[in-house]
């Protein structure tokens, strides 16, 4: 079997010909030659290509020189090029920065097995030593050579290798000990994995990662020691800026026991790729950067993802952009508005919603492209999902029935407006998927119970809604009919601990609901009797003092000169200094500027954090609140109690800082000043304990729609 082995050494290289031009010269002295040699070369300049064309001639067997742009670390692409590229049978894998023993072709083909692939050592050179073999193109390094790590690797002994050999099959081991820069394979095991995972990018872990797949798929790794020996020459650290996302990619690959890479050598099977179409995923997120990437990974076949994050403060962003993902940044406001609006930015017609706590199988993408290719009638398809919950797969309880429409045409589908637990709307015939989507829903309590209590949030808002709604009843016996239900009445007991857990906090979360929905009622009947109190004072063309969306302010009806001049006068303020409109509505601000730019539509539609905007020629202000340039800067308020004051008013209002123009704008009411409280007409009593300390951010939209921001 040895002698039908035709060995292809595959060297991974980047713009460092001097180092590999010692590698090449340990080549020539190899007492067995390989069959080929291919260099995976990651976007090297002409000085590489020159130096292997120089040596072409000195070799019998050929050099090939596979070249891709530079664009960062991408070494998993290009070795998987140089893999399918490969007439031989078994590869040998070595980086270009190595000097070669004599014997290593000789040593990794003699040790090749079948059901096994096999990881070297290296001789760590020291930098003063790899100085002096770079300028003097020396391969000269053994035991006796100084400036050397691990002077024992340098021993070649092979009647002790076979006492080190012993295949292993245990991925946590294995990914401990494998040195990407000697390595063997044969080649229909990574056709089989389907090569490198090319998602990392960046230095470190590719190749444990599919050493970790061939040991998914039985694959055995074989330690070399005592021969195949190589001395790494000395090099500066390099970016380790990827390596967190490389790290998650691994750690997945093992507890999920992967055994084939997507995005690989060959990207989706043939024949699906060219005529299905294309589709658009869309993932809403907040904080989620320990599952955002397995969720990307499970949906790289997709030709835009499209993350659509409510302001995340950890690395989930980071993280998504890394892996290609389209990044819109949107303030949370409910799941139906940011999925509706996430799909309005899909590029293209078929849509897959996806949470961050879920996955795509293997199996379910290529029934989702097999779909893609062949429907002609559905608009829509649904599927069931698989829970599991602390780490365990539900099957009872309310896990009986789990199904969902995630994969569906834009033009015929919307969401329903819920602020929680939305449905999706299909207007046309829907078609249901044989496989389910893996949810991987709460890994520990902790995260069960901060979702509930987002969920009991929203679901509040949501009942406020609905007037007779028996906040004290239902707090009293909705909870534990809840556990009940889910517990008793639909077997979640066959569930075992994490059945009984999960009831449990569901319950829980039912008595949060509607804790939270006596709260809210309370602070909008306080609201709505505020605004009652204040409307007078606007109607009479009064000046009150009130807490915006920013900052404590002083205000007024705004198509009112007089009550206008009036603010001018309790701040100490010249005329000219113009001030701030607020605004309850798009409706609203239409009725009082001529004409609203898309982009400053857009801008309002994913402003994070309250933003005035300058408009020419506003028309039914009061004329002392126009800048000489006969502009003006108005806000859609997002405060609640400023909103429903607006509206209720039916007219746009007045907003500067509680301050005299000489002094500071104030952080609290605590801090306004005397004069001020003194000559307001009204002062609105709410939120006095809250602290206000930033004003809106100022935006001017030119004549070319470029943006000036005024103030940030």
């Amino acid at each position: 079997m040895k002698d039908s082995i035709k060995t292809t050494l595959i060297i991974a290289t980047y713009n460092w010909e001097e180092a590999l031009e010692l590698v090449l010269l340990s080549l020539l002295a190899q007492s067995e030659k390989p069959h080929e040699v291919i260099f995976a070369d990651d976007g090297s300049t002409d000085a590489t290509k020159k130096l292997i064309n120089s040596f072409k001639k000195k070799f019998s067997f050929p050099l090939v020189h596979l070249w891709q742009e530079d664009r960062g670390f991408e070494k998993s692409k290009i070795l998987n090029q140089a893999i399918n590229k490969a007439s031989g049978n078994y590869i040998i894998q070595i980086d270009g920065d190595v000097i070669l023993h004599k014997d290593f072709i000789k040593d990794h083909r003699v040790n090749a097995t079948k059901g096994m692939f096999v990881s070297g050592t290296r001789v760590l050179l020291g930098k003063n030593i790899s100085k002096s073999l770079l300028k003097n193109k020396s391969i000269e390094v053994n035991f006796f050579t100084e400036d050397i790590t691990n002077k024992h690797y340098t021993l070649r002994i092979p009647l002790l290798t076979s006492l080190f050999k012993a295949p292993s099959s245990n991925s946590k081991i294995v990914i401990r000990s494998v040195r990407g820069c000697n390595m063997s394979f044969w080649k229909s095991d990574l056709i089989r994995i389907n090569g490198y995972d090319e998602n990392m990018t960046g230095w470190g872990r590719e190749d444990s990662e599919i050493s970790a797949r061939l040991i998914n798929t039985g694959v055995k790794k074989m330690n070399l020691k005592f021969s195949g020996i190589q001395y790494h020459l000395y090099h500066p650290i390099l970016s380790k800026d990827r390596l967190t996302i490389n790290d998650i990619i691994l750690k997945n690959t093992i507890t999920e026991n992967r055994k084939f890479a997507t995005n690989g050598i060959h990207k989706i099977k043939k024949g699906i790729v060219q005529k299905r179409k294309k589709l658009s995923v869309i993932i809403p997120t907040l904080n989620e950067e320990v599952n955002i990437v397995s969720a990307i990974q499970s949906v790289l076949f997709a030709d835009e993802i499209i993350l659509i994050d409510s302001l995340s403060s950890d690395k989930t962003v980071t993280l998504a952009k890394e892996l290609g993902a389209k990044i819109i940044l949107r303030k949370f406001d409910d799941f139906s508005t940011q999925k509706n609006y996430a799909i309005s930015q899909c590029s293209h017609d078929w849509v897959l919603a996806l949470d961050a706590d879920e996955r795509i199988t293997e199996k379910l993408q290529e029934e989702i492209l097999h779909v893609l290719q062949f429907n002609d009638k559905a608009v829509a398809y649904s599927m069931n999902l698989d829970y599991y919950f602390m780490d365990k797969l539900m099957k009872h309880g309310e896990f009986q029935t789990k199904k969902s429409i995630r994969l569906f045409h834009k033009d015929y589908c919307q969401y329903d407006g819920s602020l929680v637990h939305e449905q999706l709307l299909v207007k046309g015939q829907v078609g249901k998927l044989k496989h389910s989507i893996k949810h991987e829903s709460f890994k520990n309590i902790n995260a069960f119970i901060q979702t509930q209590n987002f969920y009991a949030e929203l679901k509040a808002k949501q009942l406020t809604k609905q007037p007779n709604v028996l906040a004290p009843l239902s707090l009293i016996f909705k909870p534990p009919f809840r556990f009940f239900k889910h517990y008793i009445l639909r077997l979640g007991i066959l569930d075992g601990y994490q059945g009984y857990v999960f009831a449990k906090i569901q319950g829980y979360g039912v008595f949060l609901r509607y804790l939270k929905l006596r709260v809210l009622k309370k602070n909008r009947a306080k609201i709505a009797k505020k605004v009652r109190q204040t409307l007078p004072f606007l109607i009479k063309g009064k000046s009150i003092l009130y807490p915006t969306d920013t900052v404590w302010g002083i205000g007024c009806d705004a198509t009112n000169e007089k009550a206008v001049k009036n603010i001018y006068a309790i701040k100490k303020r010249e005329e000219s200094k113009s001030m701030i409109i607020l605004v309850h509505s798009l409706e609203m601000l239409q009725r009082i500027v001529h004409t609203i730019p898309q982009k400053v539509i857009a801008i309002i539609q994913d402003s994070t954090e309250p933003t005035s905007i300058i408009y020419s020629n506003p028309k039914g202000l009061a004329h002392n609140l126009i800048a000489k340039d006969n502009t003006v800067a108005i806000r859609i308020v997002q405060d609640e109690f400023c909103r429903q004051l607006i509206q209720a008013f039916g007219k746009p209002i007045v907003s500067t800082s509680a301050n005299i123009s000489t002094g500071k704008t104030p952080k609290s009411y605590a801090a306004i000043q005397t004069d001020i409280l003194d000559n307001v007409d009204y002062i609105v009593d709410l939120y006095l304990d809250q602290t206000n300390t930033k004003s809106s951010r100022i935006l001017r939209i030119a004549k070319d729609d470029s943006i000036e921001i005024l103030r940030d």
